[in-house]
Parts: C-alpha cells; structure tokens; sequence
C-alpha cells in the first residue's frame, strides 16, 4: 500500500481521519515524496525532522500532533494493512483503550485518553512498556495477532 492508497481507504470510511507522516532525517528521497502528495492528501500533515530523533521520540512526536479520538500508528515497514483497522474497531466502543498487534509494535492504536496520558511517561514504544504502564494507570489493552504484514516502504509514520 502507498501513501495514496492509504488515503483512499481512509476517505471511504465513515469517521474522519488524518495522517502524520514525519520523515526522520531520511536520506533516501522520503521527503520528497511526501512533499509531493500534500496538496493532494487534504488530510495529511507532513513533519520533516532535520535531525535523526530515533523511532521512539517520533512515534511519541506524532502522538502529541494528532487531533483524533483514537491515534493508530502504523509503522512504514512489517505491518499490517490499514484495512485491518476496521477489524478492531469494535472493540474501541467495548471499553478497550489501548488496541494492539500482539505480534509486534507494528499497529499500535490509543483513545485519546490513553495516548495523552501514557505517552509523556514512555521511554520506548514497546508492547511491553506500553502494556505495563497502561495496566499501572487502568487502561484496557486488547491483543491481536494479524496474519498478513503488509510491507510499506513509501513513507515512515502515520496516524489516524
């Protein structure tokens, strides 16, 4: 899936959306990529780090960024598809707080409570540290295990 595909998806869908894509100082032309489609993705905000931060200080960077009720993120390598949102959807309206893919840090979703509340404390964005400060502040945590990775090597994060 690309960045275009991904939009398309999302403007299907009955809630609205945006994307966060930052760029982590790239060298391979991942900026400039980006920067093309954002008069084309209405709904996308692109953050072009100048310095290499690290994939922990900009999962959190995007986090503080988005605007939405629940914030996914989907990493741009070893995940799954976009589509599989809808799937634990459900779930959010069942009183889990914290939506995760129990194979990997992959496609990690929060409430906005959960974000906002869980993320200043976090040193890294694993399963396990997400898990274990979500269960010391009182947040449900469901798992999943989603069966087919999709490869996104277009741009580096996004969320809904």
């Amino acid at each position: 899936m690309t960045l275009l595909d991904v939009h398309r998806h999302l403007e299907s869908q009955k809630y609205t959306s945006e994307i966060i894509a930052i760029d982590d100082s790239s060298t391979d032309g991942t900026s400039e990529m980006i920067k093309r489609y954002t008069h084309l993705i209405k709904n996308l905000k692109f953050i072009n780090n100048q310095t290499k931060k690290g994939r922990d200080f900009i999962i959190k960077q995007a986090m503080f960024l988005a605007k939405g009720n629940w914030r996914l993120i989907v990493h741009p390598e070893h995940s799954v598809s976009i589509v599989e949102f809808n799937k634990i959807i459900p779930y959010s309206k069942k009183g889990f707080d914290i939506l995760i893919d129990g194979r990997s840090n992959n496609f990690q979703c929060f409430s906005a409570q959960a974000a906002e509340n869980i993320f200043p404390h976090l040193t890294s964005s694993s399963n396990w540290q997400v898990g274990r400060l979500a269960n010391i502040l009182g947040y449900k945590v469901k798992e999943f295990a989603f069966t087919k990775p999709m490869w996104y090597n277009f741009f580096k994060w996004i969320t809904i």
